[in-house]
C-alpha cells in the first residue's frame, strides 16, 4: 500500500508540474504575442485589443481544456498524443489569440465546444476489438515489402527532382518562396502530385525506420531525397519533419513522453530568451511560434469571419467537386487560396493560407460540424492507432507528430488524399508485425522478471 501511495502521489506531482508548466507556456506566448507576433506580421490581421474579462475568460477556457493533457500524454497511445498535441500546437495558441484580438465570442464557443468533444469521444471511442490484421500475406509483412515501397518512393522524388529541376539541391530557406511559385506551374499528371505528397509521409517514417534497423545506406539515400523535396518545392516542413525524426529516432524513450508538453514550454522559453535578445531578428519566434502556434487559429478566425456571413462550401470544393457539384468559391480553387484573397490580397499568401483545423469544418458547415467532425477526426486517429498499434514506439511518435500537425493546418479531405493520411494507414500496416520496441528493449528483462518475482 505504501508503494502505491507514493506512485499516485507521484503521478500527482508530475501531474501538477505539466499543469505549471502549461500555464507559463501561455503567459510567455502571451508575451511573445504582444511583443513580437502582432507588432511584426499585423498585416496577417493580428490584432491586439487588451481587455482584462477577454484576458480572465481566455484563461478559464484553456484551463478547461488543458486538464486533460497530462491524461493524454500519460496513456501513451497514438489517439491521446494526437489529440495533447493538438491542444497544445492549436488551442492554446487560439485562447491567447482570443485573449488579445477581441473576435466574436461565438466561434470561440464553437472551439471550446470542438476540442471538449474531441476529448470526449476520444475516451468513449475504441477499436480494440478489431483483432485481425490488416494483411496476412507473408510478403507483405515482410519487412523487405515496406523497404521497397521507402525505394520506390524515394525514386520518385528523385525522377520528377531531375525532370523538373535538373536535380536542383539548395540549402538557402530565402528561396523557398521562389521554389513553391514554380511547383505550381509544373506541367504533371495528377497522379504524380498525389505520390509526391504521399512520398513526404512515407520517407519521414522510413527515415525513422532506417535509422532503428542501422540501415545507414537506406538512411542516407532518404536524406537526399528529402533535400531533393524541399528544393522542389520549397516546403520548410519537408526539413523540419527531416530533423525531428532523426532526432526522435536517435534519442526518443518512452520516459519522454510525459515531457512532450514541458517541451513547448521550453521552445516559448527559448523564444522569449531570443526575443529579448534578437528583437525582431528572433529566428524562434519567426520560424517556430509564430508560423506553427499562431498562424494555423488566426487563419480559422479569418475563415469564421468570412463563412459567418457568405454561404458555407458544403465539401463543394473539395471531395464534392468530382462527383460534379458547383461550389460558388470555385474560381479560387480552393478555400484557403479564397481567405488568402480576400484578406490579404497577394496571390502568394492567396496559395499557401492555412484553413486551421476548426476553420475547415465551420467554412464547410458551420456550427453544424460539432454534430459530426470531432467524431470523424477521432475516428481517424483511432484508425491509424489501430494501423500502427505493433510498431516501434518511435514510429509511433513521429506519426502522431506529423499528424496533429497536418490537422492544425489542412483541411480533412486533402490530408487524407494529396497529404497522404490514407497511404500512411496503408504503409503503416505494412510494419503492423514489428513488435520489436526499440524505446523498451532494455528494460524489457528486468520488467519480465520484477513482473513473476510477485
Amino acid at each position: 500500500m505504501h508503494t502505491n501511495g507514493i506512485s499516485k502521489n507521484t503521478l500527482k506531482l508530475e501531474n501538477l508540474v505539466t499543469i505549471f508548466s502549461i500555464i507559463i507556456y501561455r503567459i510567455l506566448l502571451d508575451y511573445i504575442y504582444i511583443n513580437y507576433v502582432y507588432k511584426e506580421f499585423e498585416y496577417y490581421h493580428f490584432k491586439l485589443d487588451i481587455n482584462i474579462d477577454y484576458i480572465i475568460v481566455s484563461y478559464i477556457f484553456m484551463f478547461f481544456v488543458a486538464i486533460e493533457i497530462p491524461k493524454l500524454f500519460e496513456n501513451g497511445k497514438l489517439s491521446d498524443i494526437v489529440l495533447g498535441l493538438l491542444i497544445i500546437m492549436y488551442f492554446i495558441p487560439y485562447t491567447s489569440l482570443f485573449a488579445y484580438n477581441r473576435h466574436d465570442i461565438g466561434f470561440t464557443f464553437f472551439v471550446l465546444f470542438y476540442f471538449i468533444l474531441l476529448i470526449v469521444f476520444n475516451r468513449i471511442i475504441s477499436l480494440n476489438y478489431l483483432s485481425f490484421k490488416p494483411y496476412n500475406n507473408k510478403m507483405i509483412n515482410d519487412p523487405k515489402f515496406f523497404v521497397v515501397i521507402i525505394i520506390v518512393l524515394g525514386l520518385i522524388r528523385i525522377i520528377t527532382s531531375g525532370i523538373y529541376t535538373g536535380f536542383r539541391i539548395s540549402f538557402d530557406f530565402s528561396d523557398y518562396y521562389e521554389y513553391r511559385a514554380q511547383a505550381r506551374e509544373y506541367s504533371m499528371p495528377e497522379i504524380i502530385r498525389y505520390l509526391l505528397g504521399w512520398s513526404t509521409t512515407g520517407l519521414t517514417i522510413g527515415l525513422v525506420y532506417a535509422i532503428i534497423k542501422k540501415n545507414r545506406l537506406l538512411s542516407i539515400y532518404i536524406i537526399i531525397c528529402t533535400f531533393l523535396a524541399f528544393s522542389f518545392n520549397g516546403k520548410k516542413s519537408v526539413l523540419f519533419l527531416l530533423v525531428l525524426s532523426i532526432l526522435i529516432a536517435l534519442f526518443y524513450k518512452q520516459k519522454y513522453l510525459k515531457k512532450i508538453p514541458i517541451a513547448f514550454t521550453f521552445l516559448s522559453v527559448l523564444g522569449t530568451v531570443d526575443l529579448i535578445i534578437q528583437g525582431n531578428d528572433s529566428f524562434v519566434c519567426k520560424h517556430f511560434i509564430r508560423r506553427f502556434l499562431f498562424i494555423p487559429p488566426n487563419m480559422s478566425i479569418l475563415h469564421f469571419d468570412f463563412f459567418s456571413s457568405n454561404e458555407f462550401d458544403y465539401l463543394r470544393t473539395s471531395v464534392l467537386r468530382r462527383l460534379g457539384f458547383q461550389s460558388p468559391y470555385s474560381s479560387y480553387g480552393s478555400i484557403p487560396r479564397l481567405i488568402g484573397a480576400k484578406y490579404f490580397g497577394n496571390q502568394e499568401m492567396a496559395m499557401n493560407a492555412n484553413t486551421g483545423l476548426c476553420g475547415d469544418s465551420f467554412a464547410n458547415f458551420g456550427y453544424l460540424s460539432l454534430l459530426f467532425a470531432p467524431l470523424v477526426i477521432i475516428l481517424t486517429f483511432k484508425v491509424l492507432e489501430w494501423c500502427c498499434k505493433n510498431t516501434d514506439k518511435k514510429i509511433q511518435i513521429v506519426v502522431a507528430v506529423f499528424v496533429a500537425y497536418s490537422f492544425c493546418n489542412g483541411s480533412y479531405f486533402t490530408l487524407l488524399l494529396t497529404n497522404g493520411i490514407l497511404f500512411l494507414m496503408l504503409l503503416l500496416s505494412f510494419l503492423n508485425n514489428n513488435k520489436i520496441d526499440s524505446t523498451q528493449k532494455s528494460g524489457s528483462l528486468v520488467n519480465h522478471k520484477l513482473k513473476h518475482s510477485y
